[in-house]
Formats: structure tokens, sequence, C-alpha cells
């Protein structure tokens, strides 16, 4: 990676080539490469004067495949990385740095749409206050002893969903019941991440009715209706899109009925917490309403939609206090304060444990976790969890984690944008500046072992002499 920048800090220019090792078969290699690549375009702006190039290759390693983050992983890693120097060339301090260069508004974004709002810089402004960054770091060469503290940054943006190479789309139906309840078919598919927690969230707001009531009925293809899947942050923005519209139009049918139950004005009525509200007074229950005479369904009460979307972009900022230890190489990762910008929180809890979950996964691809290949066979020669160590929950860092809802986006529900893979993007270069602020040097590759700690140090001591 190589930029062109100005003496106050400008950034004019980026050229940079992305490798990615695809093992001996394609899989998700070209996929990844391109995301990768093309993610170069963006986050830090360059006046649009990019020269990039993504080769997927092969070799003799065992298959890869897509993981979460998909490319902007490694991508935004050099990016980020390279920023933090290019504002010691410049001297200026790393986050003002990235304030001057920060997209915003009628930026590019990677798929070529323009970005809308100025979150990357909110984002960065909040997570400098929280670490107190202002009062706290310092320049490498004022920092003595054995242990030392470093401060580092690292950023990130992510579509919600893969517009324009997949066409994105996602149906929902939804069919009132005569106890009140409702049914919704989704095609959606929850990994474990709460998914259709969140689409039954999302419908019981829109209708104006109890989440309880809310009867999620997914994953059989006889009579769900069409999800493209679970991929590109996309799930909540695009499947909860569909889920909204179709309570939209559930609850327009649903007051057009009460309206002539009650003869009244449709303007006069709404929903909320289960019952029909005319002119801000509790009129019948929706259970009352769709029961009719004798208990019978008053009438087949059925919304579907069909929902296409373009792309919307979220961003965040994480910022790493880490402790080395200069006689041994090790790295304690103390804090992270790591401020996400999604739009709308669908769900509280599930968006603080994806970044969690994330901020963990990034820990372990930066300090301790490295496949390690036989060069002549390409065998694993760490394949058990022995050898490859994952970081546990005694190994976790402090973690502040700060969601902001400044720019909803019109295309997801109630201006909510994906969460899902963000968090483990920015984490990694957060943790190596930090490394480089501790010691002095700078360390490229992941992850950064003690051994190499050590060995980055050593070099620099003998240059010095």
């Amino acid at each position: 990676l190589k930029h062109g920048l100005k003496k106050d800090g400008t950034l004019t220019a980026r050229e940079g080539t992305y490798i990615s090792d695809s093992g001996g078969y394609g899989s998700h290699g070209p996929g990844v490469t391109a995301v990768g690549t093309i993610n170069l375009t963006s986050l830090y702006q360059c006046s649009e004067n990019w020269k990039l190039e993504g080769r997927s290759v092969y070799t003799n390693a065992p298959v890869a495949g897509a993981y979460r983050g998909f490319g902007a992983v490694q991508g935004f890693f050099a990016l980020d990385v390279q920023m933090d120097e290019m504002a010691e060339v410049v001297g200026m301090d790393p986050v003002a740095f990235r304030l001057k260069n920060a997209v915003g508004e009628g930026d590019p974004s990677p798929s070529g749409h323009p970005l809308h709002g100025y979150s990357l810089a909110k984002c960065l402004q909040r997570g400098a206050e929280e670490m107190n960054w202002a009062a706290k770091w310092q320049q490498p060469e004022v920092k003595s002893g054995f242990v030392r503290t470093g401060l580092g940054v690292g950023t990130e943006m992510h579509s919600s969903g893969a517009y324009p190479d997949i066409k994105e789309i996602s149906g929902a139906i939804l069919k009132m019941n005569e106890d009140g309840s409702v049914n919704l078919l989704t095609g959606v598919a929850d990994l474990g991440t709460g998914a259709l927690t969140a689409m039954a969230q999302i419908a019981a707001e829109e209708l104006g009715i109890y989440f309880e009531d809310i009867i999620v009925i997914a994953g059989d293809t006889d009579v769900a209706p069409y999800d493209i899947g679970a991929y590109a942050s996309r799930t909540t923005h695009i499947g909860g899109k569909a889920v909204q519209k179709a309570a939209t139009k559930l609850k327009q049918k649903l007051l057009t009925l009460a309206a002539e139950r009650l003869e009244t004005p449709i303007s006069d009525l709404d929903i909320h917490n289960g019952k029909i509200i005319e002119q801000g007074k509790p009129a019948l229950s929706v259970q009352d309403l769709v029961k009719g005479d004798g208990g019978t369904p008053a009438s087949a009460i059925i919304s579907e939609v069909t929902h296409e979307s373009k792309v919307a972009y979220s961003f965040a900022a994480h910022f790493a206090e880490v402790e080395v230890d200069t006689e041994t190489g090790q790295i304690e990762v103390k804090q992270v304060v790591a401020v996400h910008e999604v739009g709308k929180i669908i769900n509280q809890k599930g968006v603080e444990g994806q970044i969690e979950g994330g901020i963990q996964q990034g820990l372990g691809h930066s300090i301790t976790e490295d496949l390690i290949l036989d060069p002549e066979t390409g065998q694993p020669l760490n394949p058990s969890f022995v050898d490859y160590k994952m970081p546990l929950s005694m190994d976790m860092p402090s973690i502040k984690t700060i969601i902001l809802e400044e720019e909803p986006d019109p295309g997801g529900p109630f201006g909510a944008k994906g969460v899902g893979e963000d968090p483990i993007i920015a984490i990694g270069p957060a943790i190596a500046n930090a490394v480089s602020n501790a010691i002095g040097v700078r360390i490229r590759d992941l992850p950064i072992t003690p051994e190499r700690v050590l060995e980055a140090m050593e070099e620099k001591r003998l240059a010095d002499l």
C-alpha cells in the first residue's frame, strides 16, 4: 500500500495490491479479494486517485472460505496502520489526521453510491473523548520502563448488503389470527445472531401489538417467502425492512376494518399495545376487532411484501490501550472503547453482543491466533485448539461499547443498518497501532506475538547503533 499526501496532511492518492491465498480451490477467494480491494476506495478520502489491484492465488494450502468481514479486515488493517505512519510523517495526532481525511457526505462509497452523513468523524470524536485521548496519548519516544503503555485507534466501514454485486431481495408475509396474534413468515436465516427475535420486534413495533403476539415461522421454504441469505451484515437492514413494510400494510388493513366497525375516520385511529386507539383513547382490542361475530374471523387479513434494497454503510472507531512487557514481548490489552454508528438499535443486547463478540475474534487474530502451515506440503502444523490459541472470557479486556443512532438510513427498518461484521474489522489496527505507540516500532504482521515484538525491538536497537 502506498499513499500520496500534502504537507498539511491531506491525502491525495492511494495505490495498493491485495493478494489473497485461496488455497487449492477457488471457493470465495475471488469474491473476498474483490471486496477487500474495492473497500480501499473509501474510508479515507484520496481525491479519487486510486490504483488498486486484487489477486486471488492458488497455493497448496487448505481451501480458504468466507469469514466475518469478508476481505475488509485485511484491507482496512493495512490502510489504518498506514494512516498512523502517515500521521507521524506530517507530525499530526493520529485522531486529528483521521478526522481531516475521513469520508463524509457525498464522498464515494465502495459500491459507488455517495455516502450520507459524517458517521466516521462522529465515531472518532466520541471515542477519543471516552478514551481521554488528548490527555493520555504520547509519542513513543517519551516512554520508558520495562512495561510500557500505548494507545491506538482503528476504524472501519461496512455495507449492509452486497448491492450492486448481488441483487438484494427479501420477502415477508404477515397473517392476522383470530386471537389477536400474528404469524410472521420470513426466509431470514438466524445463525444464532437473534435475527428472528429482531424480525418479531420490528413487526410488533410497526403493528402496535405486543412482541409476545408475533409467531415467527422461518426456515421452511415450502411456506416462507424468499430471502437471499445471511451474509454482508444484511439481515436486519434488508429482511427487517421487508417485515416492516408488510407490517405497515397489515396495520392499514386493521385500521380500515376498525374505521368501519367504529364508524369513524381512519385518520382518528391508531394501534398501541394491542388496542385500537380512537383520538388518544382505547376503543377496542385488536383481538375483538379481528374475532368478529360469534368468535369466527372477521375476514382474512394478510399482507405480503417483496423488498428490494440498495446499500447503506455503518461505521465504527475502536480505541485500544495496551501494556507491552519489553523484556518478554508479552502484550496485554487493558481496555477497548468501541463506538459504532448503526442508524437505529433494534435489539440493544443483540448489538452489544455482536460488538463484544467481534472484538473477541479480532483480539484473537491480532495477538494469539495463527494458522501455521508446512511450507512444503501445506498441511496445518497446529490443527487443534491446544496449539491454536483463541482468547477465552478470562483473556478479555474491559470493553466500553457506545452505540450511536446519529444517522438512520431510510432503507432499513426504523433507520437500522447492519452491525454483524463491523466489530471484527477495527480492533486489529487499534491493537497494532497501540503496540507501536508503546514500543516505538511498527509491526505490520498479525498476530503480534511476543517473539515478533522482541525481534522488532532488537532490529530497531541494531539499526540505531
